[in-house]
């Protein structure tokens, strides 16, 4: 999936909620791999102490069954322009 792609689909500063573990998730910005130009997504924990994590984007995206996505928004925290 290119950034470009992703950023019509993943809402920046949203909070997502994971489909197997239930915890929650904000992403904070979507990056681009500089091997590969692969969109990536950059996370964290909604809980304290907060953990970053990475995914690609179409990971991120995928839906593990049918009907049912990896990542599901929850709701969007702020808006922010770029």
């Amino acid at each position: 999936m290119t950034i470009q792609e992703a950023k019509e689909v993943i809402v920046k500063y949203g909070l997502y909620e994971h489909y197997k573990k239930h915890k929650l998730y904000v992403v904070f910005d979507i990056a681009q791999n500089v091997e590969t130009d692969e969109a990536i997504v950059v996370y964290e924990t909604a809980e304290v102490p907060h953990s970053v994590y990475v995914r690609s984007a179409s990971s991120w995206c995928e839906e593990v069954a049918p009907g049912i996505k990896r990542f599901s928004l929850i709701r969007r925290m702020f808006t922010r322009h770029d």
